[in-house]
């Protein structure tokens, strides 16, 4: 009987150990698999470059998330990336007038949504469509460098440390 009683302690630590994997694994993938749908409202965001954005990444003000992104996708007219994303119905007082970055969580994170608060009187709602005027494409690192090269590479020299007046 003790014997009995050894494995099924043993098996119930081992789930409650793949139970708190799992819900570790969950939430170190920025997937927030959780979040609900039902109570949020969607909106399209138009910008130039979404970098390195992807679904399920987070859209925040002030650093707390106000929801979720839900699918990025090219406009075949304009073709610039539109991304509709759920926000939560508990945000309904987000200016029309905000602006919108794609931002980078550190040096090399993810990149994730911030909107920076406008001060209209009047708000998004389900459908909005936020313009590329009010948005801030990815600072993309590869462009950054290579506008840095080309710049130091077309200056026709750079001063020696002999020409520098101290």
């Amino acid at each position: 009987m003790d014997e009995k009683r050894y494995y099924r302690a043993i098996g119930i630590f081992v789930s409650f150990g793949f139970l708190a994997l799992f819900f570790l694994a969950l939430r170190l993938s920025s997937g927030n698999f959780l979040y609900n749908t039902d109570q949020s409202y969607e909106v399209k965001i138009e910008f130039s470059n979404v970098g390195r954005l992807k679904p399920q990444s987070k859209i925040a003000i002030s650093g707390v998330t106000v929801g979720r992104v839900k699918v990025i996708r090219l406009n075949p007219e304009t073709f610039s990336a539109d991304v509709i994303c759920d926000i939560h119905a508990d945000y309904k007082s987000i200016p029309d007038d905000s602006r919108v970055a794609v931002v980078t969580a550190g040096l090399l994170g993810d990149n994730y949504l911030t909107i920076y608060p406008g001060f209209s009187e009047s708000f998004w709602h389900k459908g909005s469509v936020i313009e590329q005027s009010q948005t801030t494409p990815a600072l993309v690192l590869e462009e950054l460098i290579s506008k840095v090269v080309s710049t130091l590479s077309s200056s026709k020299s750079l001063p020696t440390s002999a020409e520098i007046p101290s």
